[in-house]
């Protein structure tokens, strides 16, 4: 029951921002998504790169769906999203009476809750040292320590890590394990820009569209030079800067058709 809830807790539902496949159109993208579909049966481990919101969390759903964990749980946790501390806690587990304040049972961690399906390590590149050396064991030995342990569990996950860093500079200037960065990137993905994919801003924008117009039960349209605007726009925030405007849009403009007089600066 404790690893249900945990589940339930730590599971990305990216339903809403799933991309079908007809949008998938730019040579990258599909260059992209169709090696990420030949390795998606295997076990190999796969680091997805690029820019903050260029879907990185979609494409790593995307090799879930379509492996051999795909009944199993998806989880992803950000390693920029808390302290040290905490992070090591969450990522593996602790024992009865580890630190201070600790749950008096113990706590699962999320190499514990993955079991039998895929956990994405978002921001790899924000990783404390420590906990490199620590995930470096997982890694190699498909076991690890919890906080306060004295006895090895066995980690039965797909690692599938992301970063919108250069894991190779980090290497040099020595804020990354090197022999983790090449257990790690046994298969890189490189996830392009919006701004370089053009050819998806219009059905991006058209898919959101509809999509906020159901959720918030609007008939919104877009106005031809409000689309020609945007599709010109370079997107500094990618897909996720995308999404947030459109929904903006459909819950703010004040006539039905959204015309370039209702944009805002892009």
């Amino acid at each position: 029951a404790q690893i249900r809830r945990m589940r339930e807790a730590y599971d990305v539902d990216v339903r809403i921002d799933d991309q079908p496949p007809w949008l998938i159109v730019s040579p990258q993208s599909r260059a992209c998504y169709a090696l990420a579909r030949r390795i998606a049966p295997t076990q190999v481990k796969v680091l997805i790169q690029g820019e903050t919101g260029t879907g990185k969390t979609l494409l790593a759903r995307y090799i879930h769906q379509h492996s051999e964990r795909a009944e199993g749980p998806f989880l992803e946790l950000n390693c920029t999203a808390m302290p040290e501390g905490l992070l090591e806690a969450e990522l593996f587990g602790y024992s009865p009476g580890a630190f201070t304040g600790a749950a008096p049972r113990g706590k699962q961690g999320l190499l514990d809750v993955a079991h039998g399906g895929t956990l994405l390590l978002d921001e790899i590149g924000d990783l404390p040292l420590a906990l490199q050396a620590k995930l470096l064991k997982v890694v190699e030995e498909n076991r690890f320590l919890p906080v306060g342990g004295t006895e090895f569990r066995h980690a039965n996950i797909r690692l599938i890590c992301a970063t919108h860093r250069d894991l190779q500079q980090q290497v040099h200037l020595g804020q990354f394990r090197e022999d983790l960065y090449y257990r790690l990137s046994v298969v890189p993905l490189t996830l392009p820009p919006l701004r370089e994919r053009r050819e998806e801003i219009i059905p991006l924008l058209n898919h959101y569209l509809e999509h906020f117009n159901q959720r918030h039960h609007q008939d919104r349209c877009w106005h031809p030079e409000s689309l020609e605007l945007l599709a010109g726009h370079d997107w500094p925030g990618n897909i996720r800067e995308l999404i947030n405007l459109t929904e903006r849009l459909v819950v703010s403009a004040t006539e039905q058709e959204i015309t370039p007089h209702g944009l805002p600066h892009v």
